[in-house]
């Protein structure tokens, strides 16, 4: 739903082609938002260049990966980092290579972080609420080794938060 959401908000922005910039699936969480994305782009008829990463890349390693995105897919109009802090080195490359942020391409990213309000554009983002869930994770490990059952049972739905900022199109 949180992956949707985020190309939802593309597409009003008035993405056309998108590319997603993953960590390696071996993590259940990249593994669920990439195929979200990938259902995405079937149910919208909307195409979806899928850059993998094989770790943190360096500076270089980044810049060379998005030259090569935009050389490979320069129809891509909008990018979303799914890995947390790419996005302010993403952003840095695109401005350097002479793209403008959102006019040229919108930049999102699938998780929040401090440092994406401080760029030039703030980059959009969703709160994926971690701090709540670890919350509420912890008050159950509690629960379970106290032995009660108080909670356990309790379904708790967590909205994510999309962060509206300077870099994607309203």
């Amino acid at each position: 739903a949180a992956m949707s959401q985020l190309l939802d908000r593309l597409l009003i922005g008035g993405a056309t082609s998108i590319a997603v910039i993953q960590p390696p699936l071996d993590q259940m969480w990249a593994l669920i938002a990439a195929r979200a994305a990938a259902d995405w782009a079937a149910d919208n008829r909307i195409p979806i260049a899928f850059v993998d990463l094989s770790g943190v890349p360096s500076a270089e390693e980044l810049q060379q990966l998005i030259r090569t995105l935009r050389s490979t897919h320069p129809d891509v109009d909008a990018i979303v980092c799914m890995p947390e802090g790419l996005g302010v080195g993403i952003l840095s490359i695109l401005q350097e290579l002479g793209s403008s942020v959102p006019g040229d391409i919108q930049l999102a990213s699938y998780n929040d972080s401090p440092s994406l309000e401080i760029v030039q554009p703030p980059i959009s983002a969703l709160d994926l609420r971690g701090r709540d869930a670890g919350l509420r994770t912890g008050e159950l490990l509690i629960a379970l080794l106290e032995g009660t059952q108080e909670g356990l049972n309790r379904v708790e739905p967590f909205d994510v938060i999309y962060r509206e900022r300077s870099s994607t199109r309203r």
